[in-house]
């Protein structure tokens, strides 16, 4: 059978542009057939990727990809004197950058609005939730201790980026070694060998997308549409850690449905992990 590739060709600029043009009515299209433009389910999310420590210079790395979505994190370590409050503790940074390169949706310059909400989200986590003993980041009590700064940068950005970025964190924090030292003479000296971070408690996030009464889960950047997005926390223990804000209208049925959604899907992400 002969193929027409002039309408063939034409069908799909036309099909890109309606989507550029009203993308709710493309997606709710979709929707209408049981179905989403990637041909998913409403309830099926993206197959995940891990890849343990990349990064050779790092003391604790991990890439996670969901999709066409892509993270990496890396941890560094460097030594430093405590917080006079809390001498027997070290200091444990995150942050999550999401660099122009990894969609043109964010642009070149000082962080924007998302980036500081996910970055703002991740350090509440790991303040409340209790996650690690930050006194095992100690070397000598009031005198020297080690920091570990968590970089996490979003490579692709194709929708759900917290969901893959707490996969890196906590993947990165599991393969984390940090080398023996000691405090001699008030100098920090190596000696032979290396310990692990003892972590307590594995926090996964599970996105949603809202639309027409549906709940999307795992959205990709297109159906992550403005004011539709919910993130719910679970532990590996199946308790909430949190959950974020929602601009929308969710009844009491949807909102059973996430959180359940979210606990099953934490077993399967935690275990990955």
């Amino acid at each position: 059978m002969e193929v027409d590739l002039e309408y063939e060709k034409t069908t799909a600029l036309d099909a890109e542009t309606f989507k550029k043009i009203q993308p709710k009515e493309y997606l709710r299209r979709f929707l209408q057939q049981d179905t989403r433009p990637d041909g998913r389910a409403v309830s099926e999310s993206r197959q995940i990727n891990f890849n343990a420590d990349p990064i050779s210079k790092c003391v604790g790395s991990a890439t996670v990809k969901s999709g066409n979505s892509m993270v990496i994190c890396g941890i560094k370590a460097e030594i430093t004197t405590p917080d006079p409050l809390y001498p027997k503790q070290g200091y444990f940074i995150p942050n999550l950058d999401l660099p122009a390169m990894c969609n043109p949706r964010f642009k070149p310059g000082p962080p924007q609005q998302l980036t500081q909400s996910l970055s703002e989200q991740i350090n509440q986590l790991f303040e409340k939730c209790n996650i690690f003993n930050k006194e095992q980041l100690a070397i000598e009590n009031g005198e020297v201790c080690w920091i570990l700064y968590a970089d996490i940068v979003c490579l692709n950005y194709d929708g759900s980026v917290m969901d893959i970025a707490l996969l890196a964190l906590f993947s990165a924090l599991k393969s984390l070694t940090l080398p023996l030292v000691e405090y001699i003479d008030g100098q920090v000296k190596q000696v032979d060998g290396y310990r692990k971070l003892e972590i307590d408690r594995v926090i996964s996030s599970t996105t949603f997308c809202i639309f027409d009464d549906k709940l999307l889960l795992d959205p990709t950047d297109d159906e992550e549409l403005e004011g539709s997005i919910l993130t719910v926390f679970v532990d590996h223990e199946g308790l909430f850690c949190g959950i974020n804000t929602f601009d929308g209208h969710l009844s009491k049925d949807k909102l059973d449905e996430c959180l359940l959604s979210a606990q099953q899907r934490a077993t399967k992400l935690i275990k990955l992990i």
